[in-house]
Parts: C-alpha cells; structure tokens; sequence
C-alpha cells in the first residue's frame, strides 16, 4: 500500500468540510502487511472551530480499495466537539492486488 492512498483519504476528508476549523493526523498501526491482510490505521480528527462538527471519511478508490471500521459502519462518520479530540480506527483493505508481495503503509 503507499501513501497516494492516504494522500486521498485525507485530501477526501477536507473536501467534506466545509470550514478549515479542524487537524488530522493519521498513524499507521500497521507497518506491513502481505497478501491477505488488511492494514490498519488510526486517525485522528481534532476541531479547532467554535462549534460542533461532523466529519465524513470516504474512498474514492473504490473498488480498489474498501475503508471500513469495526464493528462496521455505513457510512464512517465522526462527531467532534469544539476544541476536542476524537479517533476512530480505520481498516484499509486493497480489493484489487496486482502483484504479489508486502505493501509498505
């Protein structure tokens, strides 16, 4: 897996919202993974804006690759209250392998 992958799912994160008032950062929990498995993130969403927001997360790389939490929920979304924190792990699945081998996260 690379990082165009997260590139999309943060720059998909911003494209949401429609206020700048908010940080992501995200943590691979995962350094690796091989063929049948599924990488793991962690992301981090904190609102520096006066009022309450919510947050949609989403992949344009679908079918390439399937976002989903555990337990699942359709559709990912986060409430974050104003100057707080919140996290939700995300399970980053490449549906479409085109060469066998370990993808970096």
């Amino acid at each position: 897996m690379n990082k165009k992958f997260s590139i999309y799912l943060i720059l998909m994160l911003v494209a949401s919202v429609p206020a700048f008032g908010f940080e992501v950062s995200t943590e691979p929990i995962t350094d690796k993974i091989t063929l049948e498995e599924v990488a793991e993130y962690k992301l981090t969403i904190t609102n520096t804006a006066v009022n309450e927001q919510k947050f949609n997360i989403r992949t344009i790389d679908f079918p390439l690759w399937d976002v989903y939490t555990k337990p699942v929920v359709n559709p990912i979304t986060v409430d974050v209250l104003p100057s707080e924190s919140e996290s939700v792990t995300l399970f980053v699945d490449p549906l479409h392998i085109t060469s066998i081998g370990g993808y970096d996260v």
